[in-house]
């Protein structure tokens, strides 16, 4: 059995610290812990688990400081958990079993991660994430934020789940990444990422020329291409749909589809534009039936990407009942809306399915009178 070190960067996150390393227990062989300037309890409760625990001083790099975590790793291979992070006892499990079969051949390990709930506490933002390395294979963090593992070689796939434990928002993650970015933009250092990240900043503070200003530059740069897009241009289309501009909206699209046609996400938006801008059914209603035949899964392996799940089970059943509403066929609805039901608990479609089903009694009623 291969030795597996757990490597994390950490600042003041005495509230999640504990039940991300109870989770691990008995799981990893090394733990490495890098503080980053915690004025909390952090490293006194690091220190129940670890006596690896170092210190790092933060020059707004997320990379930098997980490159530096990892080059602590003495074991096989190396992986890694925020402190928000926890595995829960089934993918402990798997976890445990991997080890046994990890081989030289494994360079990179990608595992899902579910980072955002919904109100029934099931997973709504799940995406692929490259979560253990081979030690020897020497693959290094690139990105200030939102960093990624530059690895550029195919990644084993594997069924295991990471769960992100926080579920309140972080509004001071917000101002602390936006300094990080405009500070390589002053220097002349800002890549692509950054501007990508910047567009979709400004888009959710709606700041839209801003937003634009820094999409811009993302689509014509050489390097476009490097990520999926797919937030982006959904982030275009609802900005231009806002101001007015439906064709262009429409167009930023269509236009791109070849880099979302796997996508459900694609699929649902540009459907709910010809249904509720240009009251195109037929239009809509194929293309909410194209999102259901999308599998969540994604043909790139180099740049794994993050998906609604929303989209791709409970949105195109429910947005295809309400065309059926449109066309008054109460069958055709309600069994659309009942299918959306069996996704995810909400009180619109239950409250539509029992109006449904009261309006097909009355209806069979008077067949029958």
């Amino acid at each position: 059995m291969r030795e597996l070190s757990l490597c994390m960067i950490v600042k003041d996150e005495e509230k999640y610290l504990a039940d991300c390393l109870n989770s691990v227990h008995g799981v990893m062989d090394e733990i490495i812990i890098v503080d980053t300037g915690s004025t909390d309890s952090t490293t006194e409760i690091a220190k129940r688990y670890t006596d690896k625990i170092y210190h790092f001083k933060w020059i707004n790099d997320f990379a930098a400081a997980r490159n530096f975590s990892f080059s602590k790793a003495t074991k096989d291979f190396v992986m890694w958990l925020d402190a928000d992070d926890i595995i829960t006892e089934v993918n402990r499990q798997k976890l445990l079993l991997l080890k046994e079969k990890l081989t030289d051949k494994m360079d990179c390990i990608i595992a899902e991660y579910y980072a955002t709930f919904d109100g029934e506490g099931n997973p709504s933002s799940v995406f692929p994430r490259t979560r253990i390395v081979r030690r020897a294979a020497n693959l290094q963090w690139f990105g200030a934020i939102h960093e990624m593992i530059q690895n550029g070689r195919e990644g084993v796939y594997v069924d295991i789940f990471i769960t992100h434990n926080k579920k309140e928002a972080e509004f001071f993650s917000y101002d602390r990444n936006l300094n990080i970015i405009m500070e390589l933009i002053k220097a002349g250092t800002a890549t692509v990422r950054e501007y990508f990240y910047l567009g979709l900043m400004k888009y959710f503070t709606e700041e839209d020329d801003e937003a634009f200003e820094a999409f811009d530059k993302v689509i014509n740069s050489e390097y476009f291409g490097e990520f999926d897009p797919m937030e982006m241009f959904v982030a275009m289309h609802n900005m231009y749909r806002k101001h007015g501009e439906k064709e262009k909206a429409i167009e930023i699209l269509e236009s791109n589809k070849k880099l979302m046609e796997d996508k459900a996400e694609y699929y649902c938006v540009l459907g709910l534009a010809y249904k509720e801008d240009y009251n195109d059914l037929e239009t809509a209603s194929h293309l909410f039936k194209q999102a259901l035949r999308c599998r969540g899964t994604f043909n790139d392996k180099k740049y794994p990407s993050q998906r609604n799940l929303e989209y791709y089970y409970y949105a195109p059943h429910f947005l295809l009942g309400k065309i059926h509403l449109q066309k008054k066929d109460a069958v055709g609805a309600l069994n659309c809306f009942e299918r959306a039901a069996s996704y995810r608990i909400s009180e619109q479609t239950d409250q539509l399915i029992q109006k449904l089903k009261e309006l097909l009694i009355k209806q069979r009623e008077l067949e029958y009178a």
